[in-house]
């Protein structure tokens, strides 16, 4: 079966400072008047967060390639290669010092060798081993990015490639990737198209999946993926949305609806989804390994929220179908909840315990003050009624008044604790 496909492979690291374009890379965004029709269909803070309005907002550099590769596939005696369109790169800067980046790919060949170069391609740590020239092409002006702006550079000077790569997906082992794929009627004779999205989503050769076969997923998780992820709305097209990969497999579609699915569903909405799941990654890391102090994480993650978190994108809806399916698939609210409670915790676990801390503090300097207290009180005793006059000696006179006065504060001490459990 042969397909037209189109492909964005995902992935994002960190950077300090702002990306200045430099060689090839030139910046890309929309026009004013490009800004206005837009925000007729999404609302307008999402367009301005999309298209570098401000500084808590995605700014955009292409570096346009144009050149065919020959992406190298299967195994044994099945070795052959594929023509792969390297279309162009785009860096996304974003807020937080995240650097997101998509690899535009194009295809025109059968279903199997589009998950076979797509399978190659997304694991970015093996690229320069089994296909150099897409590494060479592709991927070094990455790393170029990557040594001038990332805060880690000098961590590689003297990495293997393999281990260099690797660091262009920060969180992560491969790359994730957003795919329009179109078949044309004739070809969908005979053919499931769920088992064929499913097998596209999943990136698995074309055929593969069947339900008899130990080998292949069973017919369980395939209902469940297909009933749970998928997005159905018109008869032309169906999109499964995973945790790795956004699919959209259609006929019969508009050159023009393609272009709306690449520069609104994938430009936008899946862009700033991946940004979003991305500064979680990067927050987790920072709350679970760096230990940073939960109030400043806290502080900014209210920020993120204020300027970088869409409920709603869009006044139609199917932009806001295909967003909500985006960040289900990505598992975005459940990961986004969770943290923000267990950051919440441990800053309120650390207030209770420099609360405590400052308590015992307040409580010797109040024993110390209780001491320096009775010395005195004994003194001005002693003076208003001689203790050995009285008592016959002023070492039990002191004895007594210290014994009285430690008792009264002790007492008041322990009322005060009682009181306030």
């Amino acid at each position: 079966m042969n397909m037209k496909y189109t492909g964005f492979l995902c992935g994002a690291f960190s950077v300090k400072g702002r990306f200045v374009p430099y060689g090839d890379w030139h910046s890309t965004g929309i026009s004013e008047t490009e800004r206005l029709q837009s925000s007729n269909f999404y609302y307008p803070e999402f367009v301005d967060f999309n298209y570098g309005a401000n500084k808590n907002s995605i700014s955009r550099f292409t570096m346009e390639l144009g050149q065919e590769i020959p992406v190298e596939v299967g195994f044994g005696e099945g070795i052959h290669k594929v023509s792969t369109s390297a279309h162009s790169i785009t860096l996304y800067q974003a807020p937080f010092g995240l650097m997101l980046f998509s690899i535009r790919i194009d295809l025109q060949c059968t279903g199997n060798d589009v998950t076979a170069v797509v399978s190659r391609l997304r694991s970015i740590d093996m690229v320069h081993k089994t296909n150099k020239p897409f590494a060479d092409a592709v991927i070094a002006p990455l790393m170029e990015v990557y040594r001038r702006y990332s805060p880690s550079a000098s961590q590689i000077l003297d990495m293997e490639d393999d281990l260099c790569h690797s660091r262009l997906v920060e969180y992560g082992n491969k790359l994730k990737v957003f795919q329009i794929a179109t078949i044309d009627a004739g070809e969908r004779e005979g053919t499931d198209s769920d088992e064929l999205l499913f097998e596209l989503g999943t990136i698995a050769p074309i055929g593969s999946y069947d339900p008899e076969n130990d080998f292949s997923p069973s017919k369980a998780y395939y209902d469940k993926i297909m009933g749970g992820n998928s997005v159905s709305v018109f008869n032309n097209w169906k999109a499964l949305s995973l945790f790795d990969t956004f699919t959209f497999l259609g006929h019969d579609i508009s050159e023009g609806n393609i272009e709306n699915w690449i520069k609104n569903y994938f430009g936008m909405i899946y862009v700033s989804e991946l940004f979003v799941k991305f500064y979680l990654f990067r927050l987790n890391n920072d709350f679970r390994i760096s230990h940073q102090r939960a109030d400043k994480l806290l502080e900014q993650f209210d920020e993120f929220e204020y300027s970088c978190w869409f409920d709603h994108v869009s006044y139609n809806f199917l932009p806001r179908l295909i967003h909500r399916s985006m960040e289900e698939g990505l598992e975005i609210l459940p990961e986004k909840e969770r943290l923000y409670q267990m950051i919440a915790q441990q800053k309120d676990k650390r207030e209770k315990d420099n609360d405590q801390r400052m308590n015992n503090l307040l409580f010797y300097l109040t024993l110390f003050t209780t001491f320096s207290m009775v010395w005195d009180a004994g003194s001005l005793f002693n003076e208003m009624y001689p203790f050995e006059t009285y008592l016959g000696s002023a070492t039990e006179g002191f004895r007594l008044v210290s014994y009285t006065l430690l008792l009264a504060v002790l007492i008041l001490i322990i009322l005060t604790r009682f009181r306030k459990r």
